[in-house]
């Protein structure tokens, strides 16, 4: 069974149940989603949260802190870049395609996270059982949060 975090959108949940997917909802303090036994985790972003997290730079803690705890950290975004504008705070421009794409690769190489994109989050539900576990031989991190 998966847990998943209990401040993701109704809407998230509906898809679980629509899928016969049984999962606990619980208030996680790393990622939104995790298996059971605590090997992997994944971090859901919609394509606009993806982008806001670069600029607030919450990413970055949240990838560090998947890293320390879970063997097989994943983020998933759900979206596509091309439909990307800035919506807060009265902005309304399309930010750099390379500023997403740099993000992107800056967290697969030096956090080692693979990165999955998606068109919706219909999909992300669907693609949960596709994202391996792979034995390694640190298994069982352990590791302390940053909050």
């Amino acid at each position: 069974m998966i847990q998943v975090d209990s401040r993701e959108p109704s809407s998230i949940f509906k898809k679980f149940e629509k899928e016969g997917i049984e999962f606990e909802r619980k208030t996680l303090l790393v990622g939104d989603i995790v298996d059971s036994d605590k090997s992997v985790a994944i971090e859901r972003k919609t394509i606009g949260d993806f982008s806001m997290s670069i600029k607030d730079r919450r990413i970055w803690k949240q990838a560090e802190n998947m890293k320390n705890n879970f063997d097989h950290p994943y983020i998933i975004i759900s979206g596509a870049i091309k439909d990307l504008y800035w919506k807060t705070r009265g902005l309304d421009d399309k930010p750099n395609t390379n500023y997403i794409l740099g993000a992107i690769a800056s967290l697969t190489s030096k956090y080692k996270i693979p990165i999955i994109m998606v068109d919706n989050d219909a999909q992300l539900v669907k693609r949960i059982y596709n994202c391996p576990k792979v034995p390694d031989q640190d298994s069982k991190k352990g590791g302390k949060i940053d909050v």
